[in-house]
């Protein structure tokens, strides 16, 4: 669920874990089949 960023975030404040947590659904994504520059950003 989380992206990269976190690893990378976690990497670069030289964290050795990074806390997560476990769905206990599926969770559907919020857009499938939408080009990047057609995405909304506040």
């Amino acid at each position: 669920m989380d992206g990269m960023h976190r690893v990378a975030k976690a990497a670069m404040l030289g964290l050795a874990t990074i806390e997560a947590v476990q769905f206990t659904f599926p969770v559907e994504p919020d857009h499938v089949g939408v080009h990047p520059d057609d995405l909304q950003y506040d």
